[in-house]
């Protein structure tokens, strides 16, 4: 069944996700890319995360539901804003969630976790621009790849034109996904808290509406059912 004309409704996780254009519906692999965020957030500085999946912002909502992170969400597209809040009311974490249009030239809230959007390596070289951009001190940017071995090997040496550097890449059901910080940070030492693995893997906007940065956490528990069930 559908939750609104043209809009479909699935569990991501422990979640309740609608979308309303194919490539924005949840996958069992884009639930295993939220489950890897949210165990790094422990891990990272403070300070919110950045989902560039402009659409239904699910990865980023299952990575900070059960937690007091502040998530902004990028919707650029038409009606992607109304999507993506619709989604962070129905879980209870609309006080957490701000849609844009796109981050702000003058943002200076320090990213601690951007999200790579699901797409094409267009978006996915923007993203790269965006996190050296705005990734706070110690951030970290978690990229879906395109599965294309050609695409990927250019995506790894455009990161390092950004200055991000690879420290862990995995495969995730169909697809994978590399972990990248700042190369400033992993020189540092920064990044000595995670694990560097060896696993293969196959313009500034406007705050249009929501809400920003939560007095308490969510009451409902952090989400472990990696379940999909459409309705």
């Amino acid at each position: 069944m559908t939750a609104t004309d043209g809009t479909r409704l699935a569990y991501f996780g422990r979640l309740e996700i609608t979308w309303d254009r194919p490539h924005d519906e949840p996958e069992q692999w884009t639930t295993a890319i939220a489950r890897w965020a949210a165990s790094l957030l422990p891990l990272l500085p403070q300070g919110p995360v950045l989902d560039l999946g402009d659409g239904a912002c699910h990865v980023g909502l299952l990575a900070v539901a059960g937690t007091r992170r502040s998530l902004v969400c990028l919707a650029e597209s038409e009606g992607g804003e109304d999507v993506a809040l619709a989604n962070a009311r129905r879980n209870g974490l609309a006080e957490q969630v701000t849609v844009v249009g796109a981050p702000s030239a003058t943002d200076d809230r320090g990213y601690a976790l951007v999200l790579g959007p699901v797409g094409g390596p267009v978006a996915q070289i923007a993203a790269l621009r965006i996190a050296a951009r705005f990734l706070g001190e110690g951030g970290a940017l978690l990229l879906p790849l395109t599965g294309h071995p050609s695409e990927d090997t250019e995506l790894l040496a455009r990161a390092h034109d950004h200055g991000l550097t690879e420290t862990e890449r995995r495969d995730l059901e169909s697809n994978g996904a590399v972990l990248f910080r700042r190369s400033r940070d992993v020189e540092a030492g920064l990044n000595d808290h995670v694990v560097v693995s060896t696993h293969d893997s196959r313009s500034p906007g406007t705050v249009r509406h929501g809400t920003h940065v939560p007095s308490r956490a969510p009451s409902h528990p952090p989400a472990t059912d990696d379940t999909l069930e459409e309705h």
